[in-house]
């Protein structure tokens, strides 16, 4: 299986006290047909639309994540079947 998520439309707000969230849309696309493939792989949709919203705070080292929540959007559906491709991420 060859799983890719494409990040866009991120905004981050910076707070004082030193946390940050990351409010991202993440577009999940998947192939899963047994098969290798080379680069480009032919695939008929993405699996789904995600909203992400992460949770960070400043230490010492950096930032580091405290909490992450994924909401699904959108889901894609075989047009002749009307099913969801089920995604395995």
């Amino acid at each position: 299986m060859l799983a890719r998520h494409v990040v866009s439309n991120s905004f981050t707000t910076v707070s004082a006290d030193p946390t940050a969230t990351v409010v991202a849309y993440i577009t999940t696309y998947q192939s899963d047909d047994g098969q290798h493939h080379h680069p480009p792989t032919r695939i008929d949709r993405p699996i789904r639309l995600s909203v992400v919203e992460t949770a960070m705070r400043l230490n010492g080292d950096g930032w580091r994540i405290t909490a992450m929540e994924m909401s699904p959007q959108f889901e894609f559906v075989d047009s002749a079947s009307n099913r969801v491709r089920e995604a395995s991420t």
